[in-house]
């Protein structure tokens, strides 16, 4: 079995800065991820991506496919019904391919979820196609994924702008829950769509007089307040957030950033965050451990970082022994794994394994 072997991390920070972040980041307490997904990045390009535990959510992955038929239905390229499901199969099966390519010891990742198509399929059928925006009196070549920025801090892309008497109306599709518990719309919403009008105000000298967000499965629109007052303070923010990354990034002291809160257990990189995995808030469904024997049958035996012995059954092709045996004194990294007996782990279809480095 194929293993994704993750590099040191202290190499993926040189004397560098973060660079610019997104609209959505603005929300996030610990930026540890931001920074070592930008870094990976820039050196191991979309290889990256193997090193992080993806979401293996079939709503997240749905949410961000929708954005690509709308956009075509929106410039008429999305004639019918027919055309958007041969389009919805073919970017599941697409991200179904990629997923398994970028982990090998998943055994499966099914996308098929005939209501999401259904649902957001008629919503899109009623999008009444518009024109490319004509560049020449906008300032803008196109009114999709239009891409804004503000300095070298911010860059985002826009899923749609229409026009209202010469000033602008900044529209964001979502698939997921707009409001939280009291009915209001979330907050992260609302401030990444100021952060888009900020951006799209600098990039093209226009006026956002109306921020949207329109929900797929039924084009339910949502009015969101523009926070004008607010949008200094927001940039300074930012600023001073980014400063302080680019500072730790210099001193070599990036792990200083890493703070725990309650979305810990969704990170991405929650199997390498020291933080994370010394905390009692470690996910029980992630096992790290030295391997120190391995047995016939496809199990093998780990000694965990606290010196525990736990063992890991069902994981590889029981016949591959010598395959097994070159694990030995390998430090691994198991995610979605079942825990039926305290120290005793099996593998399920959707577990995916790493090698990690011994720092």
């Amino acid at each position: 079995m194929i293993i994704n072997k993750i590099p040191d991390i202290d190499i993926l920070f040189p004397d560098s800065n973060v660079g610019t972040i997104s609209p959505s980041a603005y929300n996030n307490i610990c930026w540890y991820p931001l920074v070592f997904r930008r870094f990976a990045q820039s050196k191991f390009g979309g290889e990256y991506r193997k090193f992080l535990i993806p979401s293996l959510s079939r709503h997240q992955y749905l949410g961000s496919i929708i954005h690509e038929p709308f956009e075509k239905r929106i410039h008429g390229l999305v004639p019918d019904k027919v055309t958007y499901f041969s389009m919805w199969s073919e970017l599941t099966t697409k991200k179904e391919k990629e997923i398994l390519e970028l982990y090998p010891s998943l055994s499966f990742f099914d996308l098929t979820d005939y209501n999401k198509m259904y649902s957001s399929c008629l919503s899109a059928m009623n999008i009444k196609p518009i024109e490319i925006c004509n560049q020449q009196h906008t300032g803008i070549h196109k009114c999709t994924e239009v891409r804004v920025f503000y300095e070298d801090l911010i860059l985002g892309y826009i899923d749609k702008v229409t026009f209202i008497h010469g000033d602008s109306e900044i529209i964001d599709y979502k698939s997921g829950s707009i409001l939280d518990n009291n009915n209001n719309i979330k907050e992260t919403y609302i401030n990444q769509l100021n952060l888009y009008a900020i951006c799209y105000e600098n990039t093209f000298n226009r006026k956002v007089v109306k921020l949207t967000i329109v929900h797929t499965d039924s084009l339910t629109e949502y009015d969101v307040p523009i926070l004008r007052d607010d949008y200094i303070s927001m940039i300074e923010q930012i600023k001073n957030k980014v400063s302080v990354i680019n500072k730790h990034i210099r001193n070599n002291t990036i792990e200083n950033i890493q703070i725990l809160h309650e979305h810990c257990k969704y990170c991405e990189i929650r199997h390498l965050c020291k933080t994370y995995i010394n905390s009692n808030l470690q996910d029980k469904k992630i096992v790290i451990g030295d391997v120190i024997e391995c047995f016939n049958r496809g199990t093998l035996v780990l000694r965990n970082l606290y010196g525990k012995a736990i063992s890991i059954s069902k994981w590889t092709d029981q016949t591959n022994q010598s395959a097994q045996s070159a694990l030995i004194g390998k430090r691994l990294a198991f995610t979605n794994v079942l825990q039926p007996v305290d120290g005793k782990y099996k593998k399920t279809d959707r577990t995916i394994v790493y090698e990690l480095p011994k720092l």
